[in-house]
């Protein structure tokens, strides 16, 4: 496909999904710089426009963190508002493992590794690269160790470091499988749910779902790529029309 690309008459529009992107298409060539030839690019907003005009989004999303009221009132934890940090929310996950151990899943592995990608600021996107401090990796890999040894969460005795990797990553394994299923079943109990992809702009639905069921709605914290997710297109340099 990429390789088309470079023919002449080629496809004109190259659709970016959400989580998609498109900074290789600008430093290839590939991508046109728009921003100067369509009248209303204009009037995108500022905050997600391409510095470079080569993008042209044409719908956002915010998905945010659905969290547990039972669990709170449980726990007598006062709901955190919209204004609430990162920080905040791993507050409440530590008090809410100090008063009940989690069993390890996947989903709990996750949110370990990525607060740790998240502390280290081991992506630079601005310059490009990948910071990796030997000596803070090994102490984070450290507290990370101690963390799970911690008593806040269950851990099967009779899992080998192979058992664990089948369960986080292999899913067509009987591990993974068995842990699937005990997630979901305790779904209920937990101080977030693992999904919730409805679109927190729209605002209407997101408000009529807490008002009827027992969640609480508030922004993504956790992870910066998602803070706001786009999609739309990029023109081909060598699209049929242009050539």
């Amino acid at each position: 496909m990429r390789s088309k690309l470079y023919l002449k008459d080629g496809p004109t529009l190259i659709y970016i999904g959400p989580w998609e992107f498109y900074g290789n298409f600008v430093k290839t060539g590939i991508a046109l710089k728009v921003d100067d030839k369509l009248k209303n690019y204009v009037k995108i907003y500022d905050s997600i426009k391409d510095e470079n005009g080569c993008f042209v989004p044409i719908g956002m999303a915010h998905y945010p963190i659905l969290l547990n009221r039972r669990t709170f009132e449980k726990l007598g934890i006062e709901e955190p508002g919209l204004d609430w940090t990162r920080e905040d929310y791993f507050r409440i996950r530590e008090k809410w493992l100090d008063e009940e151990p989690q069993n390890f899943t996947p989903f709990l592995f996750k949110e370990l590794i990525g607060n740790a990608v998240e502390e280290l600021e081991i992506y630079d996107l601005e310059n490009n690269r990948v910071n990796i401090d030997k000596s803070k990796m090994i102490e984070y890999i450290k507290k990370l160790k101690d963390e799970l040894h911690s008593g806040r969460y269950v851990l099967n005795d009779n899992y080998t470091f192979e058992n664990y990797y089948k369960m986080f990553f292999e899913i067509r394994s009987e591990e993974y499988k068995k842990v699937k299923e005990m997630t979901l079943y305790n779904e209920t109990n937990s101080i977030r749910s693992q999904f919730y992809l409805k679109n927190a702009l729209n605002s209407l639905g997101n408000s009529l779902e807490m008002d009827v069921k027992e969640h609480i709605i508030l922004p993504q914290v956790i992870d910066k790529f998602d803070e706001l997710v786009l999609w739309g297109f990029i023109v081909n340099r060598n699209g049929k029309i242009l050539t």
